[in-house]
């Protein structure tokens, strides 16, 4: 063949393919890559967290906290592939936490049930309470006569409200997962029992600060009552005692009420006279006795159809039997109306009403007696008003005043008395108010210094012969609290110097110090008391015991020692000096004491 016809030969011709595929061939990688992202595009849509959180298979009252990787995640949210970290928390629930590899498509963990958390809640009752209930807002429970309980409850806070027989108090807890919590109830009561010396009487118990009352028959107890001061009042007839008492911690209070009595014989001439007591509550019909009276001024009226009534004043004795007897005087309406006039002109308002009464039974509802009865009760009530205003007693006269108005109401006397007098009692009223405010604070100091006095006895009685040597006190202006250590120092710091043997501060008010000091022929001991009176006064109490150191000999090797006399007992000396030793001891000490509150009051 020839050189210019010869074909291509097969080499030649596969590269001339293969350069006229190559761009199909980008093309189809081109199109295969959009194709990939896009379908790993679609797919990472479908790639979603999807959960749903339950409480104990209940909704929480509000969302949990949610976290994917850390970050704040929710249900339905795109989430990228790999491994992650998913958890959810909540404030009343246990932790969920969990490791997972995400690929595409939907992750699904479905309902999450939450573990409710929980801790434990000790409750310690004593005494017994007859009801402790728990409240929290997913928890409630009652116990009854119980001393406490350990509960497992669910995380919260919980008001723990106790009641015993007569009061009651209210707690707070807080219960953390997985901790304990404690709530002690310790309230502090006493005891009380009460009798009276005869049956029927009943009492009101209460107490000065709180809701304590109680009432009933006589005799009785009471346990469980809270610490205070209370008001008994106890009531048989109509006649009232008064008693107040002190419940303190762990006592057993007796109180015993006791009664008085003494009777009385009424005979009138005729017999049948009603008997009526001074509020006009009939007793009985003569001849009457009558027993269990309390002692004291009786007044009763003897009072018969068609006669006169008489009144009856005797004074009852204790365990005696009184006697009164009298005529009753006949009258009709007539005379009695014209008594009753000439009591009422005269100002004798009592007796005008008493006749206006007595022409009343004759003639009920008479308009003139009627109006006499009226206007004498309320002049009688008038002129008592003015009496017990002379006499200072104001309240009295406001009471009398009240009823004349109630018998008198449009008088205007009554009316300009009555605003006078509340005026003026409560004047009185202020001044008894401080007068009993000073009164208990002199009796507090009263009080308060007989302490300290016989607190520095009892601890002198600790040392020979103390009750021989007289007791001396000073006053000071600072406080207890400072004084104590000032005199403390003093008397350890200033020679002679004392060996401080006991220092207490009772309090912040009081203090007590007993030192030690050796002299040449002895010992001298010391005991001070400090209490605080007022804000501004201390008082301080103290005593100086000198003791003087027999002679003695050892004899038989130590085996015996005897007390001896030397020439300086016998010519004086050693007595001589033991007198310089006591008159020595109390100034000293009282120059420390000085020294001591001087420093204090200058350092205030």
């Amino acid at each position: 063949m020839e050189k210019g016809n010869r074909l291509p030969l097969p080499e030649n011709r596969l590269r001339r393919s293969l350069r006229i595929l190559r761009p199909l061939f980008w093309w189809l990688i081109l199109v295969l890559v959009l194709y990939g992202i896009r379908t790993h595009q679609r797919l990472m849509e479908q790639t979603r967290l999807h959960f749903a959180v339950t409480l104990e298979g209940q909704m929480p009252d509000y969302d949990a906290a949610a976290t994917f990787d850390a970050k704040p995640a929710f249900s339905g949210q795109l989430i990228s592939l790999g491994s992650h970290t998913f958890a959810i928390r909540h404030p009343k629930a246990e932790s969920f936490s969990t490791n997972l590899f995400t690929w595409y498509g939907g992750n699904n963990f479905g309902t999450i049930d939450l573990k409710r958390a929980k801790g434990t809640l000790v409750i310690q009752s004593s005494p017994r309470a007859a009801q402790i209930t728990i409240r929290g807002p997913e928890y409630i429970k009652t116990l009854t006569n119980t001393s406490g309980a350990t509960l497992v409850v669910p995380t919260d806070r919980y008001e723990i409200e106790s009641r015993h027989a007569f009061s009651g108090q209210r707690d707070d807890a807080v219960v953390s997962a997985n901790g304990t919590s404690f709530v002690r109830i310790a309230p502090q009561f006493g005891t009380v029992t009460i009798a009276s010396s005869h049956p029927n009487t009943s009492f009101r118990l209460a107490a000065k600060r709180g809701d304590v009352r109680v009432n009933g028959e006589l005799p009785t107890g009471f346990g469980e009552l809270p610490i205070g001061e209370y008001e008994l009042t106890a009531e048989r007839r109509g006649e009232l005692q008064n008693k107040t008492l002190w419940i303190g911690t762990g006592q057993t209070n007796e109180i015993f009420v006791k009664y008085e009595y003494g009777a009385v014989t009424l005979e009138t001439d005729p017999e049948g006279a009603t008997v009526l007591d001074r509020d006009n509550r009939p007793q009985g019909i003569t001849p009457l006795t009558l027993l269990e009276l309390s002692a004291g001024n009786r007044q009763f009226t003897l009072d018969r159809d068609g006669f006169e009534s008489t009144v009856a004043l005797v004074n009852i004795v204790a365990d005696q039997t009184n006697h009164f007897a009298t005529n009753l005087l006949s009258r009709d309406y007539i005379a009695a109306l014209r008594a009753g006039q000439n009591y009422f002109a005269s100002g004798h308002y009592d007796e005008a009403a008493e006749a206006a009464s007595e022409a009343l039974k004759q003639k009920p509802g008479d308009p003139p007696a009627a109006t006499m009865m009226r206007d004498a009760m309320g002049f009688s009530h008038l002129a008592r008003a003015r009496k017990n205003s002379d006499q200072g007693n104001f309240q009295a006269g406001i009471t009398e005043l009240k009823a004349a108005l109630e018998s008198i109401p449009e008088n205007a006397q009554a009316k300009l008395l009555l605003a006078d007098y509340k005026a003026r009692q409560q004047e009185v009223e202020e001044k008894e108010a401080g007068r009993l405010a000073e009164q208990r604070a002199a009796e507090a100091r009263r009080t308060r210094t007989t302490e300290l006095r016989s607190r520095v006895n009892s601890l002198s009685r600790a040392f020979a012969g103390a009750d021989s040597f007289v007791q001396h006190e000073l006053i000071a202006t600072n406080t207890a609290k400072a004084i104590g250590p000032a005199i403390q120092a003093a008397m350890r710091d200033v020679p002679p110097v004392f060996e401080i043997t006991d220092y207490s501060s009772v309090d912040q008010d009081r203090f007590e110090l007993k030192a030690g000091q050796k002299v040449p022929d002895g010992f001298r001991h010391c005991v001070v008391v400090g209490g605080q009176l007022s804000v501004k006064e201390t008082l301080i109490c103290f005593k100086v015991i000198e003791f003087q150191t027999p002679h003695s000999a050892s004899l038989l090797g130590g085996l015996v020692q005897a007390q001896v006399t030397t020439e300086s007992d016998r010519n004086g000396e050693r007595a001589a000096r033991f007198q310089a030793q006591v008159e020595e001891g109390v100034p000293m000490v009282a120059d420390r004491i000085r020294r001591a509150i001087g420093q204090s009051e200058s350092s205030r």
